[in-house]
């Protein structure tokens, strides 16, 4: 008889979406943004729960919503008093100097240290770069990972990072019957589709979006499978953890 046992009792999706909520709610209050992971959920719960009878996978979706909502940036000198307090003239220039020694590169400095001071030459170019990336350095945080672009993200990367979670959505919600208004409510839930458009607009703008970027899916070093590859891997590493003997203990 239990060769017959189910390998997947049916309770077991819907317990993994309650440990990933339960997870972001403590990792959003932590952060002093417990009010808007509420908010979001209190509107979506119902929604991503009905998604497990098309065989989706609500806890992903969770996770996808979470990290495109919790999307930000922060300064690396925002997080140092001595330089978040420096006035931004004098800032200014120190930056400037600092990119100055930093482009003159390593050889420079052992030319001006002398062949005596070699290693102090390269010690003192390694800590000018450091210095540098102090005071210009930022983050793109999600509530799953976060990584050191070359530049400050702009208005383009939010709409990419969008644009990954509505086809993530898609992979998950493609066997939904008219999965276009399944996708689009979600992402309006969590704040994330703004705008007056009506309803059949908003539809409209997604279905074109998921037809003109889906071939960019399978470029996971692009600006979009580059989000669509880290939602994933950071979701099945935090399945991993919840379903641990700590994980499970305590969500």
């Amino acid at each position: 008889m239990t060769e017959n046992r189910p390998t997947n009792p049916p309770q077991a999706p819907r317990d993994l979406f309650l440990r990933v909520e339960a997870y972001y709610r403590e990792d959003f209050a932590n952060r002093g943004r417990g009010e808007d992971f509420e908010r979001w959920l209190s509107g979506a719960r119902d929604h991503l729960r009905e998604t497990a009878g098309s065989a989706a996978d609500p806890a992903f979706l969770l996770h996808v919503l979470v990290c495109t909502a919790g999307r930000g940036f922060r300064r690396y000198a925002d997080e140092c008093p001595a330089l978040r307090n420096l006035p931004k003239p004098r800032r200014d220039q120190l930056v400037g100097a600092l990119r100055f020694l930093r482009d003159q590169g390593d050889v420079w400095h052992q030319e001006v240290f002398g062949p005596a001071e070699r290693e102090l030459a390269t010690t003192f170019h390694r800590g000018v770069v450091i210095f540098h990336n102090l005071l210009t350095g930022v983050a793109v945080t999600t509530p799953a990972w976060e990584r050191t672009p070359a530049r400050l993200p702009t208005i383009h990367d939010q709409k990419n990072a969008l644009t990954a979670c509505i086809l993530s959505l898609h992979q998950m919600l493609d066997r939904v019957p008219k999965p276009v208004p399944t996708i689009v409510v979600l992402p309006e839930k969590f704040e994330l589709l703004t705008g007056r458009q009506d309803a059949a607009t908003r539809a409209k703008l997604v279905e074109q979006r998921i037809r003109r970027n889906t071939p960019l899916a399978r470029d996971i070093l692009g600006p979009i499978g580059n989000v669509m590859f880290h939602l994933r891997g950071t979701f099945d590493s935090l399945k991993e953890f919840l379903e641990s003997g700590y994980g499970r203990a305590r969500w």
